[in-house]
């Protein structure tokens, strides 16, 4: 985690990592481009039928698994000229906002528009419409209302949350003295505090846990090593004691024998 938290906020080439939920990622995400993947299908389809005319059994090792993609990669995600349109049609470059004309993420699709109004045979005469009452005091039409309501109540209390986490952090210094205090870094976390994006302050708060953790390290690694020393300066004494001829009590016995 820490390299790479190094490598996206280098000065000479930043990247702006965010944090998020990968919904609709058929609309716009690259690699679930249906042409760049059926392509990435076919071509990795076609090396594998070529790999094993080569093969004296036909079967596949973890080794295999990088030269195959490599075949399939440049006829499908590496090929320039079916690689750019996707790209440009999923708004990423040029960033144009074309996938917010997107129908299906406008929400003014006609299908989602159901018209309750039953026609009869006589289409100028519309049959009159039943409105059911749900049974809102027990059974599984109770459950759902419960449910809902449920739900709602979470929304808004996470909405509070965020509202008074903003008012707290209004400046960065402020939100990196909040990042500092948490035990543990996870996008959860992260999100939890309203913060998205892993930044500066991420990896600074990353490089202290690391650092602490490399420190905690050295200091178990010096307590084991003056250990060790004091019970190897008692085991010369102890065995100068024995070669000499003088008498042993129990401790130097269990000393002598735990080396033996």
């Amino acid at each position: 985690m820490l390299p790479f938290l190094e490598y996206i906020n280098k000065p000479e080439h930043k990247w702006v990592c965010c944090i998020g939920v990968p919904y609709a990622t058929h609309i716009w995400q690259v690699g679930d481009a249906s042409g760049l993947n059926g392509a990435f299908k076919t071509a990795l389809a076609k090396a594998k039928r070529e790999y094993i005319k080569h093969c004296e059994k036909p079967t596949f090792e973890p080794t295999d698994l990088i030269p195959l993609l490599n075949k399939a990669w440049e006829k499908s995600f590496n090929n320039r000229k079916n690689a750019v349109p996707v790209i440009a049609h999923h708004s990423w470059n040029p960033l144009n906002y074309d996938m917010l004309d997107c129908i299906k993420l406008s929400g003014a699709a006609s299908s989602n528009i159901i018209d309750l109004r039953a026609a009869s045979k006589d289409d100028n005469k519309p049959t009159p419409l039943i409105i059911p009452r749900p049974n809102i005091n027990g059974g599984i039409g109770s459950l759902f209302i419960e449910k809902i309501l449920e739900e709602e109540w979470k929304s808004d209390g996470r909405m509070e949350k965020f509202k008074k986490m903003k008012t707290k952090m209004k400046t960065r210094e402020e939100k990196v003295e909040q990042l500092r205090k948490l035990t543990e870094i996870s996008s959860a976390v992260l999100a939890s505090y309203n913060h998205y994006t892993l930044d500066e302050a991420v990896l600074d708060r990353m490089q202290e846990k690391h650092d602490q953790a490399e420190e905690e390290k050295r200091v178990a690694e010096a307590k084991r090593s003056e250990k060790q020393r004091a019970a190897d300066e008692k085991f010369y004494k102890t065995a100068e004691k024995c070669v000499s001829g003088k008498p042993l009590t129990v401790d130097d016995m269990k000393c002598l024998i735990s080396r033996a």
